[in-house]
């Protein structure tokens, strides 16, 4: 191509033609969240001396929870039993379930049912189905702070083989704060007065630190706290629970 015109006509024709379009990379497909979440934990404590002092304490508590979208159900027992020498020294026994139903962002209704024995409080069995409404007045992923308002009705024996039935309000608060993904410090309490009898009220608050030690494995310390301003017959007011437990997470 020595003919200077020519080449300068196919630099020409070159240069007007747009190069290849190149297609984009495709995108990757959206992260689609599970349907739901499951999550099992157990708490095992377990104290036992023998000697000059023969005593054996043991507690034991599990949850089990799924959660969707839209809606969670939990489904939880404990208890706590202690023996000194040949003599049963506590027995608290604690079950139940619950239901949450998200109606709009922050406004949940909910219902549970909770079956409680504990005979060293002259309590020889319980009965409440509970009803109401929980609004998320801080809902961050390191901070949840929900307060509830509802219902509930009791049946209840004490331990000397007396029945009695009512029904009671109940207002409860739970606030948690995560540090890290798996350590948290959380408090719950509940009021739940008698509206038959005012002077029956009942206040009951848990605090709660856990710690990991692996990635299923962490450290429970639960102080829990239980006042019956109109205790059974020969009962003190108030019951304190103080547990150390290994937990366990599925």
């Amino acid at each position: 191509m020595n003919n200077p015109v020519l080449r300068v006509g196919v630099a020409a024709l070159l240069a007007a033609t747009p190069a290849a379009a190149q297609e984009p990379a495709p995108a990757p497909p959206p992260a689609v969240p599970p349907a739901h979440t499951v999550r099992l934990a157990l708490d095992l404590g377990f104290v036992n001396a023998a000697g000059n002092t023969d005593v054996t304490t043991f507690s034991f508590a599990e949850t089990f929870e799924v959660k969707a979208s839209r809606w969670s159900a939990q489904e939880f027992a404990s208890t706590v039993y202690g023996r000194s020498r040949d003599s049963t020294t506590a027995e608290q026994i604690k079950a139940g379930g619950r239901l949450d139903l998200k109606l709009i962002s922050v406004l949940h209704a909910f219902v549970g049912v909770i079956y409680e024995r504990n005979r060293f409080a002259g309590i020889a069995r319980r009965f409440e189905e509970y009803a109401g409404l929980a609004v998320r007045v801080i809902d961050r992923p390191a901070t949840l702070w929900t307060l509830e308002v509802g219902s509930s009705l009791n049946q209840q024996r004490n331990t000397l083989g007396t029945d009695l039935g009512f029904a009671a309000g109940r207002v409860a608060t739970q606030l948690r704060h995560n540090f890290t993904r798996a350590t948290y410090v959380e408090e719950k309490a509940e009021i739940l007065p008698n509206l038959d009898t005012m002077d029956d009220l009942r206040v009951n608050s848990e605090t709660t630190v856990v710690a990991p030690i692996s990635s299923r494995v962490a450290l429970k310390l639960l102080y829990a706290v239980k006042f019956d301003n109109l205790p059974e017959l020969g009962f003190d007011r108030t019951d304190r629970v103080f547990t150390t437990a290994v937990q366990i997470v599925f």
